[in-house]
């Protein structure tokens, strides 16, 4: 933040008073003689001046400009000090003045985006794409605008199955325009498109090869086989497309540069990052240089360009290990923010029980959303120890989703109500942001209490044969009907749970920053089917 007008005339003066106080009269003649005179002569003034005299206003003609100076900085600065007791009084109430000033225009900033209201959020089914992988599970789906020759784009799903295909196909006639199936010995357990480079696609096994293709051409542009000993969990490209990460449970994090022209090979080896677990999440994020101006980026979420940014971060979440791991790229330095927030004693965050499984930020740049995986133990069932950490808050439901304010351990809003399934072995937390930033997506678990509407029925029931069957009351309720959870910001409550899937859902996907995307969102299920609701 750029020092005020105020800032620099007083620092001036308590200099000035300082060295006079102390005797330095050396150093204050050569003070005297260096610094302007406009920001003195209030000072050197009241110093001269008998006390009786020194707090009145100079009488001013309207050509004695030298006055007209010392009267208005004497309104704008508090009256000269006489001692160091003083001055140290005036510099510690300086700082808590900026202190509260921050602190008043943090929370202005926040209730911003805080105070939207509720707004539109897509929950109506626009396509369902049933069995695309015939009898195998769905893993991953997403949207994706491609460039086509006979039109401007075309809007494909992609998708990846335990059948180790990855299916490109269109959205509005089901025609499949490509079939990949590299991976022959493993299934894809990720997929990632560049944004600068619309035809290229990153895809990570569970061999531990990752692998870059042209979804053009439906060709392999470059491989990375044995990447990683261990399964590769994410993969992903940064805002501005130079670099290409991803995860793996073999603990490590390998990120490739894109290389220069006439490399060879479109990305060469950068960094590789080691941890004490399993890597389960992880995402890019670009330092802002400044203060973004929320309303903006909320009231115009069709910008697509990446923030402009100095320092660019790898954001990732490991199992077992409370924390989300903030590094950035150029010098490999780690800092770690505890999943209890800045309340937190500091041995508390060792003994959190949770991990961060998914992290992704909101449109807008300025908060970070992390789905963690289990539930909080309930109070006297020992999964602790003997000690239970003080600032967590033990419930019987106890799913979390936790929204921070980027790049510090700030907690904006806590979402317990928020399930993702209750065993953290066969549960997968995942969730995803809507274009306007005011609601977050995350899956939840089977509903059988709760009437499904017809719409949702209709669509299981040419799934399963026996759903519908027996008297009209039972047609519309639908035993282990898994659902979808719409998070709203504002308020830090679910306005609406949407009956989605009849198996787990395990994969959901937006992008919030593509005017041609934004207005999707695509969830993917065990029940081998992909909604793409609108």
């Amino acid at each position: 933040m750029a020092p005020t007008l105020r800032d620099i005339t007083l620092t001036h003066q308590l200099v000035w008073q300082f060295l006079q106080v102390q005797g330095y009269t050396e150093t204050l003649a050569a003070f005297n003689d260096e610094a302007p005179a406009r920001f003195l002569d209030p000072v050197r003034s009241a110093a001269k001046k008998p006390a009786s005299t020194a707090s009145a206003a100079p009488c001013a003609t309207s050509n004695d400009q030298t006055a007209y100076r010392e009267q208005a900085n004497s309104a704008l600065l508090p009256p000269p000090t006489t001692t160091v007791e003083d001055l140290v009084t005036l510099v510690q109430e300086l700082t808590l003045w900026r202190q509260q000033r921050e602190s008043a225009r943090a929370q202005t900033q926040e209730q911003v985006l805080l105070d939207v209201g509720t707004g539109y959020y897509p929950h109506q089914t626009y396509e369902v794409f049933e069995r695309l992988h015939g009898r195998h599970n769905i893993l991953c789906a997403q949207l994706h605008s491609l460039p086509s020759p006979e039109a401007s784009s075309q809007l494909v799903l992609l998708t990846s199955g335990t059948d180790k295909r990855v299916l490109v196909t269109e959205i509005d006639s089901g025609r499949q325009v490509h079939t990949f199936d590299h991976h022959q010995s493993s299934p894809v357990l990720s997929l990632a498109v560049s944004s600068t480079n619309p035809i290229w696609m990153a895809t990570g096994a569970m061999d531990g090869s990752m692998a870059l293709v042209d979804l053009a051409q439906g060709t392999i542009v470059q491989w990375f086989k044995k990447l990683c000993t261990r399964f590769i969990v994410r993969v992903q490209f940064s805002q501005d497309g130079q670099y290409l990460a991803c995860a793996s449970y073999d603990h490590t994090i390998h990120v490739f540069q894109q290389a220069s022209k006439g490399a060879g090979h479109p990305f060469v080896p950068y960094k590789t990052f080691r941890f004490t677990g399993a890597i389960e999440s992880l995402c890019f994020a670009p330092a802002p240089t400044a203060q973004v101006d929320r309303r903006s980026v909320l009231e115009n979420s069709s910008n697509s360009q990446p923030a402009a940014h100095d320092t660019l971060y790898l954001l990732c979440g490991v199992r077992n290990d409370p924390f989300v791991h903030y590094i950035e790229l150029a010098t490999g330095a780690q800092i770690r923010y505890s999943l209890l927030g800045r309340g937190a004693f500091k041995d508390d965050a060792m003994y959190c029980p949770f991990t961060p499984m998914d992290l992704s930020l909101s449109p807008c740049g300025q908060y970070l959303c992390v789905s963690t995986d289990d539930r909080t133990p309930a109070p006297g069932t020992g999964e602790l120890g003997s000690y239970t950490p003080r600032a967590i808050t033990l419930t019987k439901e106890g799913g979390r989703v936790i929204v921070f304010r980027a790049f510090t351990d700030t907690i904006v809003r806590q979402f317990y109500n928020a399930h993702s399934g209750s065993d953290s072995l066969t549960s997968y937390p995942r969730h995803c942001w809507d274009a306007s930033g005011r609601y977050i997506y995350v899956n939840g678990e089977p509903d059988t209490t709760e009437a499904v509407s017809r719409v949702a029925a209709d669509r299981l029931e040419r799934t399963d044969p026996n759903v519908g069957d027996g008297d009209a009351e039972s047609e519309y309720q639908v035993p282990n009907a898994y659902t979808m959870q719409v998070l709203e910001l504002a308020t830090g409550s679910i306005v609406d749970t949407i009956h989605a899937h009849q198996g787990l859902i395990r994969a959901l996907w937006s992008n919030p920053c593509s005017p041609l995307l934004a207005p999707y969102v695509v969830s993917a299920s065990f029940d081998k089917s992909v909604i793409v609701w609108k």
